[in-house]
């Protein structure tokens, strides 16, 4: 059996975009809200809200820093990669989504001008 790695998420962007250098590269850090809504047996609506961090690498990531806000829509693709740091008894982990290809959604409360994804800019394999 082969494994497999793999998310899609549709939600809002929690936080601005934050763009910085690591090495000779760039990466862009942000966070993510879903919700998924659904009934119990018994017909009592629930709706369970989950929050994730996103690690967008290279170009990819300096496009979705400039074109994104705190609230923008969004479609993501990407994998779950276990970060772990620190020894001992402050031996740390976190779980982030690092992700391959993002689609901007349009909404009229987005502050930033979006581009088109269709042609136009070339986002180096975004």
């Amino acid at each position: 059996m082969a494994d497999f790695n793999k998310v899609i998420l549709m939600g809002r962007l929690t936080r601005d975009p934050e763009l910085r250098e690591v090495g000779t590269s760039v990466v862009c850090e942000a966070g993510i809200a879903t919700n998924r809504k659904f009934k119990k047996k018994d017909g009592t609506p629930v709706e369970e809200k989950f929050f994730g961090d996103l690690v967008i690498w290279g170009k990819g990531g300096e496009v979705f820093e400039k074109f994104m806000s705190k609230g923008s829509p969004v479609h993501i693709e990407g994998y779950l990669k276990l970060d772990q740091w620190g020894e001992g008894e402050n031996k740390r982990s976190k779980v982030r989504i690092v992700v391959d290809n993002f689609q901007f959604l349009s909404a009229n409360e987005s502050k930033k001008e979006q581009p088109s994804r269709d042609g136009g800019e070339d986002l180096g394999g975004f």
